[in-house]
C-alpha cells in the first residue's frame, strides 16, 4: 500500500505507536528493540553479514527472521533492528518463506515506499513523539536526547526535523 511520502510516514508512525503500546507500554527508555521483535515472534540474529549489509528480514516457515551485522556500532544494530521490524510489521500478510529484505548500507532503495516506511517505523519505534516532546519540554539538548535513546545524534536530530516537538 503506497501512497505520498507524508502518508507512509503518517501509516508508520501509528504502527510504530500501536507496537509500542503493546510490546512496551510503561517501561523505560531506551526502547529494545531484540525484545519487541522477539515479542512480535521474531527470531533475531547477530551475524556477520559482510561490508554492504546492515541487516535483512528473512521470512520463514515459523513467520520471518532477522538477522543484523555483528560489526555495526550499537546504536545502529538497534536502529537496523528496529528498521527490521517496520519491514515485518509493514509486510507480514506478504512475507513469505525464504523472502528476504535486505538492508544494504547504500542509498540504492533510499526513497522506495518501503525503506520510507521502515525508517519512519524505526525512529518512532526509539523515538516516541511523546517521549521526544517531554525531553524537549525538561530542556535536554540533542547530545542527552540521543544519549537518554540510545540512538545515535544524527538519527535524533533527523528524527527532529520530521516530527513538531
Amino acid at each position: 500500500m503506497a501512497g505520498t511520502v507524508a502518508e507512509i510516514r503518517d501509516r508508520a508512525r501509528r504502527d510504530a505507536d500501536a507496537v509500542l503500546s503493546l510490546h512496551w507500554e510503561d517501561k523505560p527508555m531506551p526502547v529494545d528493540p531484540v525484545t519487541i521483535a522477539r515479542d512480535l515472534g521474531l527470531e533475531v540474529f547477530s551475524a556477520q553479514l559482510g561490508d554492504d549489509v546492515f541487516g535483512m528480514l528473512v521470512g520463514s516457515t515459523a513467520g520471518a527472521d532477522i538477522y543484523l551485522d555483528k560489526d555495526q556500532a550499537p546504536a545502529r544494530f538497534r536502529f537496523t533492528c528496529a528498521h527490521e521490524i517496520g519491514h515485518y510489521v509493514d509486510q507480514t500478510s506478504k512475507l513469505s518463506p525464504e523472502e528476504a529484505y535486505v538492508d544494504k548500507r547504500s542509498d540504492d532503495t533510499r526513497g522506495e515506499p518501503a525503506e520510507v516506511y521502515a525508517n519512519e517505523f524505526a525512529g518512532s519505534l526509539l523515538m516516541p513523539q511523546s517521549e521526544m516532546a517531554a525531553c524537549v519540554q525538561a530542556g535536554m539538548d540533542d547530545f542527552a536526547m540521543a544519549a537518554h535513546f540510545d540512538v545515535s545524534l544524527q538519527a535524533l536530530r533527523y528524527r527532529r526535523t520530521l516530527v513538531a516537538v
